[in-house]
């Protein structure tokens, strides 16, 4: 699914398919609990992001956008990743002016990624 932040996938297929060639006969749900990890994980950063944003907390905005980057570039989040780069560049510069913007917007895009992960996870294993 591509959208309009630069182009990237909201969650890209490749990423999604190299994780899988990592799961084994003994861990064949391994893609999905990543997947559970990382929304319930994302889910509380999205939340401290947007809080730090409002507060104007630059150290605690640039710490969380980095940690949520991280894990949503590994989970193939693309367009998350891209919106805490942003975040993160803000509160390393202290620019914060539209992180309150930045913020919300990473929000709803975190939740088209969750649905879309979650229509990944339900996927049957092959």
């Amino acid at each position: 699914m591509v959208d309009d932040l630069n182009g990237k996938a909201v969650v890209d297929g490749r990423t999604i398919r190299q994780l899988r060639e990592l799961s084994t006969a003994e861990n064949r749900h391994f893609v999905e609990r990543f997947i559970e990890l990382y929304l319930r994980d994302a889910t509380v950063l999205v939340a401290r992001i947007a809080e730090c944003a409002g507060l104007g907390d630059r150290a605690e905005l640039e710490a969380m956008a980095h940690k949520l980057k991280g894990s949503s570039l590994n989970i193939g989040a693309m367009q998350v990743a891209e919106l805490c780069r942003r975040l993160e560049e803000r509160g390393k510069s202290g620019a914060l002016d539209d992180t309150p913007v930045l913020a919300e917007r990473l929000q709803g895009l975190f939740i088209t990624a969750a649905r879309e992960l979650d229509r990944i996870k339900s996927q049957p294993v092959a």
